[in-house]
């Protein structure tokens, strides 16, 4: 006897909540990231954050590809020893990364992020953690979407 009889279900309404499920779960996972215009925001982004996940445009300009390859660089490190910073270091790591991304739109490239709660499983269990999300992306790239303010 199969599942769906035993259930007095058809096989066609099981596989619809699948459907429904997984169109569920793609829709919950859609984020949308803030553009990081400056340093400060950035550092809000990656201070903190016990992981993170980055993208990025593919770029021909080696010069650009340089840009891109600093700053995430730069970030990797940041969230290696964010929790050690004095007031005074935070605030020259903010002037960095205003440098950076001062560096990157040079080349028409822009910075986002957001930081948010992931759940992760270690030996106690499932815990809560900030983690962020950084994409680098070219100035004209279609998935940008601009959001009146009003």
């Amino acid at each position: 006897m199969a599942i769906s009889e035993a259930f007095d279900m058809k096989v066609s309404d099981l596989i619809k909540e699948e459907e429904k499920q997984k169109k569920r779960k793609e829709k919950d996972e859609q984020i949308f990231l803030t553009h990081l215009i400056n340093g400060h925001q950035a550092l809000k982004v990656l201070g903190g954050s016990y992981g993170w996940e980055y993208d990025y445009d593919h770029i021909e300009d080696k010069k650009a590809v340089e840009a891109i390859r600093t700053f995430i660089e730069v970030a990797s490190d940041i969230m290696d020893i964010y929790d050690m910073f004095e007031i005074s270091e935070k605030m020259d790591t903010e002037e960095t990364l205003d440098d950076l991304i001062k560096d990157l739109n040079k080349y028409n490239l822009y910075v986002f992020g957001t930081k948010m709660t992931r759940k992760i499983r270690d030996a106690q269990g499932v815990v809560d953690l900030p983690i962020c999300s950084i994409r680098i992306v070219k100035g004209n790239n279609p998935e940008i979407v601009q959001v009146p303010l009003s």
